[in-house]
């Protein structure tokens, strides 16, 4: 739906199951909306890492984004 409809939408409620809400929120943000998030937002600190990077930009301050190895 955002694929399509995001040039419609201001903003994103995520009330979904625990392990999609980053998946959620990640691909509103990276529309540049705005997202309320139920907790937990995230299952483990690289989930953390990659909403921070995708709400902030590569070059904000103390967002750094490392992907799992």
């Amino acid at each position: 739906m955002l694929d399509k409809e995001w040039k419609n939408i201001d903003a994103v409620i995520v009330t979904t199951p625990d392990h999609v809400h980053i998946s959620a929120s990640v691909m509103a943000m990276r529309l540049g909306k705005h997202v309320y998030c139920e907790k937990p937002l995230s299952q483990n600190i690289t989930e953390v890492r990659l909403a921070g990077w995708s709400a902030n930009g590569p070059s904000a301050p103390g967002a750094t984004y490392r992907p799992c190895t």
